[in-house]
This record gives structure tokens, sequence and C-alpha cells, in this order.
């Protein structure tokens, strides 16, 4: 059996106010995040799960939401963490929600 990469434990994630994308995109994100939002416990069930499925994929994919061409699943554009700026030590508040 070939060595699987273990669980990610960590991402490095970015986040970006809505302003930072292009209109198409920041519309898409906001009906994302107007969709509504899941507990923590959800999203840490949805990233094992996103794992678990890139390493029972044939090849075995390096990152979770990886396509076998190395782009993003279709699903992946959906995935949308979402912080308050007020939430965030040094951040301006007047951003908006900020987006990874």
């Amino acid at each position: 059996m070939t060595d699987v990469p273990r669980p990610f434990v960590a991402y490095l994630r970015v986040y970006e106010p809505l302003s930072a994308f292009d209109a198409q995109s920041s519309k898409r994100l906001r009906n994302v995040i107007e969709a509504g939002s899941l507990t923590r416990s959800a999203v840490a069930d949805h990233e094992r799960e996103m794992w678990f499925r890139s390493q029972l994929s044939v090849p075995p994919r390096l990152f979770p939401g990886e396509s076998a061409s190395g782009g993003p699943t279709a699903r992946t554009a959906y995935d949308v963490l979402v912080l308050n700026p007020k939430d965030v030590p040094g951040a301006n508040g007047d951003l908006g929600p900020l987006v990874c």
C-alpha cells in the first residue's frame, strides 16, 4: 500500500473583503453568505469528509476539494468561510464580511 498523506490539521487561510473580488465573484460570494451558515462542528465534519474523499479517489489528491486535473471541484466554489471584521483585532469594521 502506498503512503497516504495524513489529514490536514490546519490550513493557511486568507480572508479578503468582498470589494477585493470582481463583480461576478462578489455577487456569487454574497449569495453564498446570505444562504446561511454552518455550525463549527458541521464545518469540521465537512472538511474531514472532503479530505477522506480526496484520499479515497484514484489517484489520491493532495488537497481536499481538488479535482483530478488539479483544479478545484465544482462544489469548492460554495465552500466559503466568513469572518466579521469586528471579530478580528486590528481590522477595519467598515470592510463588510471577510471571506475565504
